[in-house]
């Protein structure tokens, strides 16, 4: 009993020490993003897709708004 608490520790222990995650990672990540075209091609399709949905949120929400007063 005593020597699986243990090795459950020491695995748990382990795996605490492996999930670290480096600082440097959204820095080298950014810089990818910028490299690919077609990240960036999918940056600019999400950026103008969400414009859209926004833009449609904030109309939706002129014409509730606009239903309330009456």
């Amino acid at each position: 009993m005593q020597k699986t608490t243990l090795l459950l520790l020491a695995f748990a222990a382990a795996l605490t020490a492996c999930d670290d995650k480096p600082k440097t990672a959204p820095a080298q990540q950014s810089s990818a993003r910028e490299d690919n075209p077609l990240l960036k091609y999918q940056d600019e399709t999400v950026n103008k897709a969400k414009k859209q949905i926004d833009a449609g949120v904030q109309q939706t929400q002129q014409q509730l708004d606009a239903v309330d007063k009456q």
